[in-house]
């Protein structure tokens, strides 16, 4: 707790709520009500048969020294009993009902209390919460968020209103007012209310004057990249928060109602009809951009048969998924093999079962790899061909598929080996000697250009650069001790 001076002791006499765990703070807006005696019990000052007492916790004008330590030691909803010393209370002076150098008793009970910032520091922004908002979540800059704003004169009359806007925070879309809604939004949650007090010296563009704004943010935007290769083709916008942590996992029944359709410049399709579709995640019976969904969480209470059996009925998914040239998909179905087949998994298997598993899950990389390069995903393809080129050393097409990804990455040099290997195993091989020859010249074409890169520092490609570009370098003298 806030340690408290000597002269000030205090006595809880009613606990705050559990669930009242934040204490205000210097600068803070509190609510009291309060009953002040002298030490004979005789009452001097109470608030119990009026309205309770606000102020700004921090301001000595406004309330007695010993309240500045005691209000900031309680949370919303307690009462407490402060025994204050003369020098925490009215001092030598006294008061009204107070003698000179009176040792005085509060009985406090703090009804509410809202946290006020000065946004930058200098007194012209002040934000007090209202409303304290739910959840955990608050938007960062650049996020998007649904916001409503007013801000009004001290007689009432509306200078500003954006009664439901969606707002990009850093994005100036609300002029003058842009820098303090933004410094206010990146510390609130969702429902938040705060009013802003502009201080007189606040620029908005007018005539100087004392403004008051209301800011509330009903709503935070999450964005988030779908699509396969995080390349921002398929984008999801969360514009309600939905219950729980969980999300949809492959292979869950899905209940979905689907809203509302709309083309590139976001009007809505006419002849879209809103509908509820019912599927199971990962299996493709709906769209790409509907099947988004994490990968299961595979029990540790099913056997390694049933494990194997399950592999079985997803590769088959994706061999479905294949075919249709839905690759992101495919893949992802091929990955959940080789992730339901793990070596712990294949090792606890016997006999002809462990071999056909272990031929699955090797099947399932292959495939994975082809899907991979369709969607130009390079390096992960050549990472799937390697996974069972460690268990396989000559698979032709493990051999094939990691030339075509090396291709994809320039490695011009890996790849010219791999279709060498390949046709070392199958010397007619067709596809393999197109793959060499497109190397072979994708590397001849990549050598002629660093040469050209090379002569230009040389004086711009001339004759003596040329020259130099492809002469050889001479031999160094050896040096003898």
């Amino acid at each position: 707790d806030f340690p408290l001076p000597e002269g000030v002791q205090k006595e809880i006499l009613s606990e705050a709520p559990t669930s009242e765990w934040a204490k205000p703070r210097r600068g803070d807006e509190v609510t009291v009500h309060y009953t002040g005696t002298l030490e004979s019990g005789e009452e001097f000052d109470s608030t119990r048969d009026k309205e309770p007492y606000t102020f700004i916790l921090g301001e000595e004008e406004k309330a007695v020294r010993a309240w500045q330590f005691g209000i900031p030691t309680m949370r919303k909803g307690e009462v407490a009993k402060f025994k204050v010393a003369p020098e925490f209370a009215y001092g030598s002076d006294g008061a009204e009902k107070v003698p000179p150098n009176s040792t005085v008793t509060y009985e406090i009970e703090l009804v509410k209390w809202m946290p006020r910032v000065d946004l930058f520091s200098d007194g012209t922004i002040i934000k007090t919460v209202v409303l304290e908002g739910s959840g955990w979540k608050m938007p960062r800059m650049r996020d998007e968020v649904f916001i409503s704003l007013k801000v009004e004169k001290t007689d009432g009359t509306t200078v500003y209103e954006e009664k439901s806007l969606e707002y990009v925070l850093g994005s100036d879309l609300l002029g003058p007012w842009s820098k303090a809604v933004d410094r206010s939004l990146v510390s609130m949650k969702r429902d938040e209310i705060v009013t802003l007090h502009f201080a007189k010296t606040f620029d908005c563009g007018a005539d100087p004057e004392e403004l008051t704004g209301t800011l509330t943010l009903h709503q935070i935007y999450e964005t988030k990249d779908i699509s396969y290769k995080k390349e921002k083709t398929l984008l999801k916008k969360q514009v309600v928060e939905g219950q729980g942590y969980e999300m949809c996992k492959d292979g869950s029944s899905v209940k979905l109602r689907v809203e509302e359709a709309m083309d590139s410049s976001r009007t809505a399709i006419p002849s879209f009809q809103p509908q509820v579709l019912e599927f199971v995640a990962g299996e493709g019976e709906v769209a790409d951009v509907l099947e988004n969904f994490e990968s299961a969480k595979h029990s540790f209470s099913l056997s390694p048969e049933e494990k194997m059996e399950r592999a079985a009925a997803k590769k088959e998914t994706g061999t479905k998924l294949f075919k249709a040239q839905r690759w992101a998909m495919a893949a992802k179905s091929y990955q959940a093999v080789s992730e339901m087949l793990s070596y712990v998994v294949v090792s606890e298997l016997q006999g002809d079962v462990r071999s056909s598993a272990e031929t699955l899950k090797l099947t399932s990389e292959l495939n994975s790899a082809a899907c991979l390069l369709k969607l130009q995903c390079f390096k992960e393809a050549k990472a799937a061909c390697e996974q069972v080129l460690g268990q396989q050393k000559g698979n032709l097409k493990a051999l094939f598929r990691r030339a075509q990804a090396e291709l994809g990455l320039n490695n011009f040099a890996e790849c010219i080996a791999d279709c060498k290997r390949v046709l070392q195993l199958d010397a007619e091989n067709r596809d393999a000697k197109l793959l060499l020859r497109q190397a072979a010249a994708a590397q001849k074409e990549s050598t002629k250009k660093s040469k050209e890169v090379y002569a230009s520092m040389f004086g711009g490609g001339g004759a003596d650069a040329k020259a130099i570009a492809g002469s050889k370098p001479a031999p160094r003298e050896e040096l003898r001790p």
